[in-house]
């Protein structure tokens, strides 16, 4: 008995014993081993990222087909996957890859999930993105169906690029043909956000049109009472227009674009105005009225009480 507790009072503690630092060791190894692995891929990620956004042009693979379904024989078709936006290269495309200027261009981006429309309308390079079309190229009745995401004007001698309306002496008959039609532009119109009347309704679209010129067009289209109130944002233009009906007259007011009043009714309109058209719906007319700025009239404003009241206290002073 004796022996025996003096060899049990002998026994080291577990955490002196060589095995219980060894399974720590190999614990702690695999630990960092893990985190290396997890941050491994990350890294790789972002620099083949950033890679493809600064990719070269002549690095890109361009393979211009023809469509079988294609009845005018123009259309040449390439399917990319890169994380570019293919606009960017609109000018550089157009010298190496066109062979007529009767050629239109699309490039298929499965990658950005993107479609881009390349033209020759004389002068310019008009250049159309829509969202990527379920058949992806495939069919030439599809493309471009998708939504309108940009677009741009390229001016086919310099590379300089356009967002609104080039200048009068780029502007050819072909490049006025290519302009959007109205039947063209996807409105997706919904209900605002915090409207209490329930009478307001949305839509937001990227386009190089002014929307006075669809005001007429898309009331007849879109409205579904009168006293229905409709605000467009255009994100190219960088505007917000509401249209309001008032019997056989439209109410068209554009102001400057107010970063994400889309999302609240309380903010729609709220930036400086800068058109005000009314349209008769039955003679088409279009009356162009004087626009409103308020900041401008509360100055103005201001400038009159202050001469009246300082004419007040100099007749006060000559009493």
């Amino acid at each position: 008995m004796k022996h025996q507790t003096t060899s049990n009072q002998a026994k080291k503690p577990f955490y002196k014993k060589w095995w219980f630092w060894a399974i720590v060791v190999v614990i702690a190894i695999n630990a960092i081993g893990s985190t290396n692995a997890t941050d491994g891929p990350d890294n790789v990620v972002t620099e083949v990222s950033e890679e493809h956004e600064n990719i070269d042009f002549d690095k890109i693979k361009f393979k211009p087909k023809k469509l079988s379904d294609d009845e005018t024989g123009k259309y040449r078709v390439n399917r990319i996957s890169e994380s570019v936006n293919i606009a960017d290269y609109a000018y550089d495309y157009y010298n190496k890859y066109f062979h007529r200027n009767d050629e239109v261009h699309w490039i298929v981006n499965t990658l950005k999930h993107t479609e881009t429309r390349i033209a020759d309308t004389g002068k310019l390079l008009d250049v159309v993105t829509t969202e990527y079309d379920m058949y992806g190229g495939i069919r030439a009745s599809t493309l471009g169906t998708g939504k309108q995401l940009s677009h741009i004007w390229v001016d086919k001698k310099t590379g300089e690029v356009y967002e609104t309306m080039p200048p009068e002496e780029l502007v050819t008959e072909r490049t006025k043909e290519a302009a959007p039609k109205f039947d063209d532009i996807y409105f997706d119109v919904k209900p605002v956000n915090n409207d209490k009347t329930g009478r307001w309704r949305i839509s937001a679209i990227a386009e190089s049109v002014s929307i006075d010129d669809y005001a007429l067009d898309y009331y007849d289209t879109y409205f579904k009472s009168d006293d229905e109130i409709h605000w467009i944002v255009n994100f190219t233009y960088k505007t917000t227009t509401v249209i309001r009906s008032y019997g056989v007259m439209l109410d068209v007011v554009t102001t400057e674009y107010v970063p994400r009043e889309e999302h609240d009714a309380c903010m729609l309109g709220t930036g400086m105005q800068l058109g005000h058209v009314q349209i008769d719906t039955a003679t088409d007319e279009v009356t162009e009225l004087e626009t409103f700025d308020l900041i401008a009239e509360m100055e103005k404003t201001q400038q009159i009480a202050e001469s009246l009241a300082a004419q007040f206290q100099n007749d006060g002073t000559a009493e």
